[in-house]
């Protein structure tokens, strides 16, 4: 533990990844006493979580939620993410198309997916954060977003399959 500036404790959360993927934020991060942190596990294409180390022990929702909390920071902390390739049917989503204009993200061209349910759809911010989350609500499916200008990912997640694409946002 050392003191802010402030005469405030602080603490540190060493957040590390193997290869195949990124945890953002990444590094040695300075946390207040009693503040939180999230941090959220950003695969390659082609990739997903494999594992998800909190202090060492292996925390299975942290894999399925595809981020970690730490709430309430009162002490050291280390996280760690690792990825392995996916199971990835190249041409289940080889006519899917994701893009954007204006603040809006379009995917077309989901009824050609085989997968049942419909797939969701995420998307994350720079920083990894995720911004938007729910169910692609037909073949033809545009979501409005509320969102600066940035580049984002968007993840188009089967029960056994993902895509992920990047797309800029350009607000008007």
């Amino acid at each position: 533990m050392l003191l802010s500036g402030k005469g405030i404790a602080t603490f540190t959360i060493t957040a590390t990844a193997g290869i195949n993927g990124v945890i953002s934020p990444w590094g040695t991060i300075i946390v207040e006493e009693g503040s939180s942190r999230n941090f959220t596990f950003i695969p390659n294409v082609n990739y997903c979580i494999a594992e998800v180390l909190v202090d060492g022990v292996s925390n299975p929702d942290a894999i399925t939620n595809g981020y970690y909390l730490f709430d309430n920071i009162m002490s050291d902390h280390t996280i760690h993410v690792e990825f392995i390739p996916f199971n990835i049917d190249e041409n289940e989503f080889r006519n899917v198309k994701i893009f954007s204009h204006s603040n809006h993200v379009y995917i077309q061209n989901v009824g050609a997916l085989r997968a049942t349910p419909l797939p969701t759809v995420e998307i994350l911010d720079m920083m990894g954060r995720l911004v938007y989350q729910g169910v692609v609500a037909g073949a033809e499916t545009t979501i409005s977003l509320q969102v600066s200008t940035g580049i984002y990912t968007v993840r188009l997640i089967s029960q056994e399959n993902i895509a992920v694409r990047k797309v800029a946002i350009f607000k008007n």
